[in-house]
């Protein structure tokens, strides 16, 4: 079954409409040759499910549906025949006629697998997203903070309880000073 995803490399150079991705594949082989070359219909089935993918992880969702995110995209990647079909698209007739509901199965288990890899991208952004969002806040209301301590107002003077008012006369000092610079 796992063969009719496959294709050697000198195959793929003769026949592939993605010759692009070859070179790609082979520059990310290691020593061992871990990687293996896929056909274009494998290809064209992952560009379009990581499309798919792509269109529902979004911030909005990601709101709406809250911790069961990554459920309500899988149900909708799953559920999508357009991309059933060119998962079954892959296989000969014999191969689907064998396989029958196991092919399913195994349809379920790679949408799975791959939306995990691509929803934990997702969701490590998110987070250094609202780090970003969070960190900016926080420099505003510091800005604002600083800014309403550095007016000092005559009712601030008359009600400085320290002996000698030496808290206001060290913030006019600071503020004298800072503005020297």
């Amino acid at each position: 079954m796992l063969n009719n995803l496959t294709e050697t490399q000198s195959a793929l150079l003769e026949q592939s409409t993605s010759k692009e991705t070859l070179n790609f594949t082979e520059s990310k082989q290691t020593f061992n040759k871990g990687l293996t070359h896929i056909t274009d219909a494998c290809f064209n089935f992952f560009e379009h499910i990581t499309r798919n993918i792509k269109s529902h992880e979004t911030y909005a969702n990601l709101y709406e549906h809250k911790e069961n995110s990554f459920l309500h995209i899988k149900n909708e990647i799953l559920k999508n025949n357009e991309n059933v079909q060119l998962f079954l698209n892959l296989f000969p007739c014999r191969v689907i006629k064998t396989m029958g509901n196991d092919l399913h199965l195994v349809y379920n288990e790679i949408v799975n697998r791959f939306l995990k890899v691509s929803f934990s991208k997702f969701r490590r952004d998110f987070l250094k997203h609202l780090k970003v969002e969070k960190s900016k806040c926080l420099r505003q209301k510091i800005l604002q903070t600083q800014k309403k301590q550095d007016i000092i107002t005559l009712n601030d003077i008359q009600n400085d309880k320290s002996s000698g008012r030496i808290v206001t006369h060290l913030k006019l000092k600071t503020g004298f000073l800072q503005n020297e610079d």
